[in-house]
């Protein structure tokens, strides 16, 4: 076997792997990647904690189902909130897009109301409609910091006397 027939071989065999990773990387990008996080908010009428939703997928995803699980071994679902108050949007099922941005706010007063603490927020769950599994903290250090960094600001900024809902007497 000849220097030059090695050579050849060893070309065919990097453009080759380059083509599959090339591939893999295509393949890949060509999902739908759910990513969630929580935040604690005061913005509007009141406290409340938002699960923030993003696909940073190409194809679309849908999703359906969005708990919050608290210490007590209760959990939560959005669909029990959008019940209760008619004004809190969106409704589930939710269709998003490429880049498409979702909030599903948990008003943390609705909370106490429904028998959950607020201060004992575990953990949020999301699932698609083809049952995969999202889930807010994950393992990673820098999930498990921003999860700390949540619980301070909501054991900070929230009590139950300072945040019934505001009354219009008008």
């Amino acid at each position: 076997m000849s220097t030059g027939s090695i050579r050849i071989g060893l070309a065919v065999l990097i453009v080759a792997a380059i083509g599959g990773i090339a591939s893999l990387v295509k393949a890949l990008r060509d999902r739908s990647d759910l990513r969630l996080k929580v935040e604690y908010d005061e913005t509007g009428l009141g406290s409340e904690l938002q699960v923030i939703l993003v696909n940073y997928g190409k194809r679309a995803v849908q999703v359906d189902k969005v708990l919050l699980y608290f210490k007590s071994g209760k959990e939560l679902p959005y669909s029990q909130l959008s019940r209760r108050n008619a004004n809190l949007p969106p409704k589930l099922p939710v269709t998003l897009e490429e880049s498409d941005p979702c909030n599903f706010r948990f008003p943390l007063y609705d909370i106490r109301q429904l028998g959950c603490d607020p201060l004992e927020f575990k953990r949020a769950e999301v699932f698609d409609t083809l049952r995969n599994k999202y889930s807010f903290p994950t393992l990673t250090i820098k999930s498990r910091i921003k999860f700390l960094m949540l619980k301070q600001q909501t054991a900070k900024g929230w009590s139950p006397q300072s945040n019934a809902p505001q009354q219009n007497d008008g």
